[in-house]
């Protein structure tokens, strides 16, 4: 079975839910648990969940499939920074990217079994020596925050809330 995850990376380095969230509009999470990063990318992410993990230059958030993120804007995640908004189905074939700095989105794909079907912006330089979104995806998540899907180590501390409505 492929990596299926979807979140939001930005270079904000906090732990402080609420303010990302308020960001986002999204509905006031409570705090489940405190767990582990593996548990965040095993694919059995709840619906209605969010997994925030502290990396060492920002803030990886993952969602559940509850979670719209697609259609907000990260211009205040980036303001002062960066920030991607990425989902990665490797078992679908389906990868999408919304990369941000300063505010302005400067690439959006959408890739759907190797043929982007959505484009917006110029294509960044990773883009140009890779194939696999999987790791474009990722390269662009190091640069954003410091940490990627595959470098956080598995048993770094992340934190489960769900959304309650």
């Amino acid at each position: 079975m492929g990596l299926n995850v979807r979140g939001v990376a930005t270079s904000i380095k906090t732990d402080n839910i609420i303010e990302l969230i308020t960001l986002m509009g999204l509905d006031t999470p409570i705090k489940v648990e405190t767990t582990y990063f593996e548990n965040a990318i095993s694919n059995e992410i709840e619906r209605n969940e969010i997994f925030l993990t502290v990396t060492k230059n920002g803030t990886i958030l993952l969602f559940g499939d509850e979670m719209s993120t697609e259609e907000t804007s990260l211009d205040a995640f980036s303001e002062n920074g960066k920030a991607l908004s990425f989902m990665i189905s490797e078992t679908g074939m389906f990868f999408g990217f919304d990369y941000y700095e300063n505010g302005e989105l400067l690439r959006s794909v959408v890739n759907l079994e190797g043929e982007n079907v959505q484009e917006e912006g110029e294509s960044l330089e990773i883009e140009e020596n890779k194939d696999d979104y999987t790791e474009i995806i990722c390269s662009i998540m190091e640069d954003v925050c410091g940490g990627s899907i595959y470098s956080v180590e598995p048993n770094q501390k992340a934190v489960r809330y769900k959304i309650v409505r």
